[in-house]
């Protein structure tokens, strides 16, 4: 009986090769839990453009015949404060 040259190494492979283990294993522990900060000052900027192409449908103008580029500016201030209530609840206000 004739055995095939693959199945051999396939069977060689598999009783006498192990993985390799090159790191330690490490376990992660999930972190720490922080309290929210109980007062915070936020400002955000954004910015956007939008420039329309190409053709509405056919026998139409195009996009661009019928409008122009667009742009935006955009900024916001945020206060956050931390309020402890009557019943002893901690609330966020915005």
């Amino acid at each position: 009986m004739r055995v095939p040259l693959p199945l051999v190494s396939m069977i060689a492979l598999l009783l006498f090769c192990t993985p390799a283990l090159a790191e330690e294993m490490i376990t992660a522990s999930a972190p720490t839990p922080r309290a929210a900060p109980s007062q915070a000052f936020e400002i955000t900027l954004g910015a956007g453009y939008a420039q329309g192409i190409g053709d509405i449908g056919s026998n139409q103008r195009a996009l661009g015949d019928i409008s122009g580029a667009g742009g935006e500016a955009r900024n916001n201030i945020e206060v956050k404060l931390s309020v402890t209530a009557a019943d002893g609840k901690d609330y966020d206000v915005t």
